[in-house]
């Protein structure tokens, strides 16, 4: 699509505003920023979290087992499909998103799942969609092993924002556009780290 274009979703029409299709050699980019990002995420939660734990309890002994590894892992690769289903929900409670429009998938290579609309979400209910896995999963699971003194679930709690950071990067890039504006999600960007595609403005 080309800027100022006009297309047209369910008898509505846009004009496409912005392009935020990277070319391949700034995806690049973008995914090792991201990856840092999602690495220093894990790193700060977890110190951070662990003082907070050692502050409140006295001093405990980690029971890390294989068991312990593998529930980490499974729990991992549980909440990947868990994410991409809460981004699916809050997706189609947008007035113009029905589940017919919403596309899931998993791209193996990259070990990642998605989620994506195929029809324009209003910016102001993408923000939404964006931190509501953070909301609901991540935060409550933060408090709760600080809460309890839990540093498996802490762990568990890091390892899940790890799953967060493209969205909260993106949220970031997003933060000075309108939200009366529109996101079109690429499918192009199916797997890669930072959701791509166009801003659309709605023709009255």
């Amino acid at each position: 699509m080309e800027i100022n274009e006009i297309i047209t979703f369910n008898e509505r029409k846009f004009e496409v505003a912005l392009n935020l299709l990277a070319k391949q050699g700034k995806k690049r980019k973008t995914s090792f920023w991201v990856g840092l990002f999602s690495i220093l995420l894990f790193v700060v939660v977890f110190i951070l979290g662990f003082i907070a734990i050692r502050l409140l309890f006295p001093p405990m002994c980690i029971p890390i087992t294989i068991w312990t590894f593998v529930g980490l892992v499974g729990g991992y690769i549980a909440y990947l499909f868990v994410h991409e289903l809460l981004r699916g929900f809050i997706l189609v409670l947008a007035r113009n998103v029905k589940c017919k429009d919403i596309s899931f998938g998993v791209v193996i290579r990259e070990g990642s799942a998605y989620c994506i609309s195929k029809v324009p979400v209003r910016i102001s209910h993408m923000r939404v969609v964006l931190l509501a896995p953070f909301i609901l999963v991540s935060l409550p699971l933060l408090i709760y092993s600080i809460a309890v003194g839990d540093v498996i679930f802490l762990i568990a709690a890091a390892l899940s924002l790890t799953i967060n950071a493209a969205d909260l990067w993106f949220l970031g890039r997003l933060r000075k556009t309108s939200g009366k504006l529109f996101l079109l999600e690429d499918k192009s960007s199916q797997g890669t780290q930072e959701p791509t595609g166009h801003i659309l403005k709605q023709i009255k």
